[in-house]
């Protein structure tokens, strides 16, 4: 990872992680990797494929076929899962009250989400590890705790 700088920022839900992380990112000029929406995304993709969340087989499986893609630009965030852009839809109540289901099947940090790779590091993250701090980046420059 040598020349690249991460910046993790962990807290609480709803205490404004994301929007402190993009203001940073875009005055900074930095990539930005939204943790959350991947797991959002996670949860979108087992909710269209009908899969029963409680099953770590069937989340597994979905999360090692899907194919995650995420802009790095703060101000311009989209995602999309096989092709589908779904950046509205893992913001819907559906999708919200899923991922929890999700985070409870963890996998290796390192293993693939859905092949989401970043410029920005040297392995693809894993958003199914909920604590960006010390699982999806753990060894960040400036590991920041709200």
């Amino acid at each position: 990872m040598s020349g690249v700088i991460v910046i993790a920022i962990d807290g609480p839900a709803g205490s404004g992680k994301s929007s402190v992380s993009k203001a940073v990112a875009a005055r900074l000029g930095y990539s930005y990797y939204d943790t959350g929406a991947a797991y959002r995304a996670l949860a979108w993709a087992a909710l269209d494929a009908g899969i029963d969340l409680d099953s770590e087989e069937a989340v597994v499986s979905i999360q090692d076929s899907a194919e995650y893609v995420a802009s790095e630009d703060p101000s311009a965030q989209v995602f999309t899962i096989n092709g589908v852009d779904v950046s509205e839809a893992i913001r819907g109540s559906d999708v919200s009250g899923s991922v929890s289901a999700i985070a409870r099947h963890p996998r290796e940090p390192g293993s693939s989400p859905a092949d989401h790779t970043s410029p920005a590091v040297d392995s693809p993250p894993n958003p199914a590890q909920k604590n960006a701090k010390s699982t999806a980046f753990p060894r960040p420059q400036h590991p920041l705790r709200g």
